[in-house]
């Protein structure tokens, strides 16, 4: 069934799409406190307008109280999901805001991210579209391709704003279409102070509910923001 207007789910358990479909949520406030606001898995087919998905409390970027009150992740598909979000915001998750898995396909368009470790994590053969979206204040950067080595991944970019780093890595997607994306350097202003309290060279992640550290030699060059492929 449809999600009425305004409905509003916090908490555990988690809104799980296992399977079945379609489903519409309309202007629904989806949260989670230490676990993943929406997950749509197998075949699951999902379409969320007007949502907003995320922590029970605003991110204060101290890991301890993060775990605790925010989600590890707004949005998650895996197996053969079919996900479309438009206009919705994802916000206060110490994962990724997104983490597109499996041989799923999404569509996110118009959409809004902050204070976010990664906006979206593209793993595995997952295919998505990603248009018109703003990303704001995530730690590590708007996007990360999976490193893991047998990935098929194929991504679209259109008419998004990143401002802050883009990519996580060197890592990109084996089929990338890039088009009129405005990619810059700006930062959030406590950006300084994050940089301080934990140095960059270090970046400690959580993709698929497994954290992991990767130290980044200093010789590196800066990673590019933008790419013509």
């Amino acid at each position: 069934e449809d999600a009425d207007r305004g409905a509003r789910v916090i908490g555990e358990p988690t809104v799980y799409v296992k399977g079945g479909g379609p489903f519409l949520f309309v202007n629904c406030d989806i949260r989670s406190a230490g676990s993943i606001a929406l997950l749509v898995s197998r075949e699951g087919d999902a379409t969320l307008r007007f949502c907003t998905l995320g922590g029970a409390a605003q991110r204060c970027y101290r890991l301890p109280v993060d775990k605790r009150h925010c989600a590890t992740e707004a949005a998650s598909t895996l197996g053969k999901a079919w996900l479309v979000m438009r206009f919705c915001e994802f916000v206060d998750t110490y994962g990724p805001a997104c983490n597109l898995a499996g041989y799923s396909h999404t569509l996110l368009e118009s959409c809004y991210f902050q204070r976010a470790a990664i906006g979206i994590v593209f793993d595995h053969h997952c295919k998505a579209v990603v248009k018109a979206c703003t990303f704001n204040d995530t730690y590590e950067a708007a996007l990360w391709a999976s490193p893991a080595e047998e990935t098929e991944l194929e991504v679209e970019l259109h008419y998004n704003a990143v401002h802050g780093h883009v990519w996580c890595d060197h890592k990109r997607p084996e089929k990338l279409l890039l088009r009129h994306n405005n990619f810059n350097e700006t930062f959030p202003s406590q950006w300084g102070r994050i940089v301080e309290a934990q140095p960059p060279l270090v970046h400690h992640r959580t993709a698929l509910g497994t954290t992991w550290a990767e130290e980044i030699p200093d010789d590196l060059p800066n990673i590019a923001t933008d790419f013509p492929f």
